[in-house]
């Protein structure tokens, strides 16, 4: 039995309509996209994304590689070490490419998926990191991994 207090026709224009959705964007035209993190989640929640994701590692490794370097890139490469940087990261056309093969398109649009690389690059920044803190445009596979989660 549903709960007197919920009406269906709220769950199903919160969870299962684009509707809704369209209607919290902002003015700028960036999506209200939020980012869930796992720390805040309760620890058996944690340690069974933990092993899903240590389960399917060599799934994301190999989604990872495939997608990696597909797009065109307009960036001259100076030296060896810069073409590593740029073969070992994931490009925002390469996410797109991800999206439309595996039919993710009617779960996220394209601005979404900008705006959640956005949250997810300042989210995870280090000092080691050679991805800038407001980087849109490029992800490593850490990140990427994240994105999956």
């Amino acid at each position: 039995m549903d709960p007197p207090d919920i009406p269906k026709k709220d769950l199903l224009a919160e969870y299962g309509s684009r509707a809704k959705a369209k209607h919290t964007d902002r003015v700028d035209g960036v999506p209200n996209v939020k980012m869930l993190d796992l720390n805040d989640e309760e620890e058996h929640n944690q340690l069974a994304v933990k092993f899903l994701m240590k389960k399917y590692h060599k799934v994301c490794r190999w989604m990872y590689k495939k997608y990696t370097s597909k797009g065109y890139r307009s960036q001259t490469i100076a030296t060896f070490s810069s073409y590593h940087d740029q073969a070992d990261s994931i490009s925002l056309t390469d996410l797109w490419a991800w999206r439309n093969d595996f039919q993710l398109n009617k779960y996220i649009t394209k601005d979404e998926l900008t705006a959640l690389v956005r949250l997810i690059n300042i989210a995870k920044q280090d000092n080691n990191s050679k991805i800038k803190k407001n980087e849109v445009r490029y992800m490593d596979f850490e990140r990427f991994k994240d994105l999956i989660i």
